[in-house]
């Protein structure tokens, strides 16, 4: 995403506190790109193909075999101590390639990668991923491809380099729909959105965070449903659509009852002005 001048729309005094919530999205806007980098990987429980159920179970437990410790760098994750979430799925890495868990594996350099992602390690983060595409590759795994192509997308788009971002996007894109994965299409789409939104393409951009946004609702995903209309919100406003910008802070606010509280829901809450 990009920096936005709303100076005009500062001007028209909306009502119901409009002006300050536009005010507050366009110092989120504003942030440096590290942080710009945490919050495009709030959606990280979503790109493993781990359950969620099972994750928590084991992070309950003594910490000592891989999948504990998957759980706990989750958890450590959602809490933004990213630091600590690195350690922790490093080790994991490290004990599947022991136990040839390839699957499993890749799934820790994926999110290696976004915890690395998450602290401005741009560097780490690109050859964990790296590591994690020639194991999906060697396994023929298109599911394990498509998250690993999705996430280098974001990584780029983080790091400012938008024609490789778009590049990774759109494929990992084209993979998720022939899978038939309405989840990944999501988070996906949504990433998508904010790419075409620093190109200035708002049309395309706010179909892809309604897509994002429909399909966020359909699985279930209340977190990632706010953040495609905080991002729609974002584009209408650049483009103009100051009505629209402000239905959509209001109708992602409605979405905060459902989602946990963690580092995703602070930002919602810090992004609409509550």
């Amino acid at each position: 995403m990009v920096e936005v001048n709303i100076t005009d729309v500062m001007a028209l005094r909306f009502p119901g506190g409009i002006a300050e919530k536009l005010r507050r999205l366009r110092g989120v806007l504003l942030m440096n790109r590290k942080v710009l980098a945490i919050l495009l990987v709030v959606s990280i429980g979503y790109l493993v193909s781990i359950s969620g159920a099972a994750l928590g179970a084991e992070a309950d437990r003594d910490v000592r075999t891989p999948d504990q410790l998957m759980a706990q760098g989750l958890q450590l994750f959602q809490r933004g101590a990213f630091e600590q979430a690195a350690v922790s799925w490093t080790e994991a890495e490290r004990q599947y390639e022991q136990a040839g868990r390839v699957k499993e594996q890749g799934e820790a350099l994926t999110l290696l990668s976004q915890a690395y992602q998450s602290m401005g390690h741009y560097t780490d983060a690109f050859q964990s991923l790296k590591a994690a595409l020639v194991l999906a590759e060697q396994a023929h795994d298109p599911a394990r491809l498509a998250v690993v192509l999705g996430s280098a997308g974001n990584l780029y788009l983080a790091a400012g380099k938008i024609d490789e971002a778009e590049l990774h996007l759109r494929k990992a894109l084209l993979l998720a729909k022939e899978l038939d994965s309405p989840a990944l299409s999501a988070v996906i789409l949504n990433n998508l959105g904010n790419l075409l939104t620093s190109q200035k393409k708002y049309p395309e951009a706010l179909a892809a965070y309604r897509e994002s946004f429909s399909l966020a609702k359909a699985t279930k995903n209340p977190g990632l449903a706010a953040r495609a209309l905080i991002n729609a919100a974002t584009a209408s406003s650049q483009s103009g659509q100051y009505k629209d910008a402000r239905d959509g802070l209001d109708q992602a606010a409605e979405q905060l009852p459902s989602i946990e509280p963690s580092h995703d829901k602070a930002y919602t809450m810090i992004t609409i002005g509550l």
